[in-house]
């Protein structure tokens, strides 16, 4: 039996013919050096770069332990929230990664901790009280085009 919930098409093109160009998403993660609230990073990146940011990947997370070095609080602002029972991401994305603290993943109100940071020196995450004032980390994500010649 065939299976009709999915079609693949092929096209026959002449190996002469010519790819112009090629897109790409190019993400990037900036460490604000300023202490502020979950909610004051959250519109500051949204002001001025994307978002706060999504660490949603091994790459990412990389990327973090390097960019989060220069940070003078021990733990940064990440796009983590906790509502209606669960964590997700600012972008709305679920959990499907994760790096969590020795703590653990913790369940907020009890503890009042509703906020995600990034802890600097166990390379984890943590939840925290959203009112501390803290450094954070923003992510830009830009499509760009190349040509190839």
């Amino acid at each position: 039996p065939r299976n009709t919930s999915m079609w693949i098409k092929f096209h026959s093109i002449a190996c002469s013919w010519p790819i112009p160009f090629f897109c790409m998403e190019v993400f990037e993660l900036i460490l604000v050096q300023q202490e502020s609230t979950w909610e004051e990073a959250l519109q500051y990146c949204r002001r001025h770069y994307t978002d706060l940011a999504v660490l949603s990947s091994d790459v990412i997370m990389a990327e973090t332990m390097k960019k989060s070095t220069a940070a003078q609080t021990e733990d940064v602002w990440i796009g983590l929230r906790f509502i209606a029972g669960h964590w997700f991401w600012v972008n709305g994305a679920d959990l499907q990664y994760k790096v969590w603290s020795s703590g653990g993943e913790l369940q907020c109100p009890a503890l009042n901790q509703c906020c995600g940071v990034y802890n600097v020196k166990q390379r984890a995450w943590k939840p925290a009280a959203c009112e501390r004032r803290l450094n954070f980390l923003c992510h830009t994500l830009n499509t760009s085009m190349a040509h190839l010649s």
